[in-house]
């Protein structure tokens, strides 16, 4: 199961509502958060500075929720 920190559950909550953004506009995020979402691969490029949430990042917000729920 994946459990999120709270920086990485509404970064990724953001992403999750829009089909890309600019790193700049990504809630302010630090730039060792965004390093660390790129690495664990829930976000990707989507051109020259902007990221989409990926799959594996659709994913860890599922498995986050359903044991959220639990």
């Amino acid at each position: 199961m994946t459990t999120l920190d709270d920086d990485t559950l509404i970064t990724l909550e953001r992403l999750e509502q829009v089909d890309d953004a600019e790193l700049s506009r990504v809630h302010k995020r630090s730039a060792t958060l965004l390093t660390y979402l790129m690495a664990a691969g829930y976000v990707e490029n989507s051109g020259p500075g902007r990221m989409r949430i990926s799959e594996a990042g659709r994913r860890a917000l599922r498995e986050h929720r359903a044991q959220s729920t639990d």
